[in-house]
């Protein structure tokens, strides 16, 4: 019954931003589009920070209270902090097929990632599938550079891995 009522409550606040962002349209365009697709790393859901306010980070209950929540509605086990604010955490749904063993029903942070900003681009783990491109630089030989370049970070990483795995 409680996984019930956390999932309508998780759905609530999901489908209550698809309204909100419907009825506000923001006219501005992010700077960057999102390439690729998901390549089943899983190293998103080994190792995914969530950036906490800095005054969170010095009132040690309300952190604690943003650990357990993260813990009980998301099933993220922390395992430290980065960069003076963001939280890492794992998620526990992973699959040894580093496949999501929840994921129709799979929290919104997931849903959406890698999200694009207004500005600026988000940061990806090495080998992931996805990318990001310039708008201004959809349809040019620009955007042929910067896939290429990308397929070859991510076969340059799978070598590495495969190396490490090895050894």
């Amino acid at each position: 019954m409680c996984w019930l009522v956390i999932f309508i409550f998780t759905m609530i606040i999901y489908q209550s931003d698809r309204l909100a962002a419907h009825l506000f349209r923001i006219k501005q365009r992010s700077e960057y589009l999102r390439q690729g697709s998901c390549q089943k790393t899983g190293q998103c859901c080994q190792a995914l920070a969530i950036e906490v306010p800095r005054s969170f980070m010095k009132r040690e209950k309300l952190l604690h209270w943003v650990k357990r929540w993260c813990k009980s509605i998301y099933n993220f086990h922390y395992l430290g902090t980065i960069n003076e604010n963001w939280l890492v955490f794992e998620c526990h749904y992973l699959s040894d097929e580093n496949t999501c063993r929840i994921y129709p029903f799979r929290p919104k942070l997931c849903r959406e990632f890698p999200q694009t900003t207004l500005w600026g681009k988000g940061n990806l783990h090495k080998g992931c599938g996805f990318w990001f491109l310039k708008r201004t630089d959809q349809g040019s030989f620009q955007e042929k550079l910067v896939r290429q370049q990308h397929e070859q970070e991510r076969k340059e990483f799978r070598l590495h891995i495969k190396k490490d795995l090895s050894n």
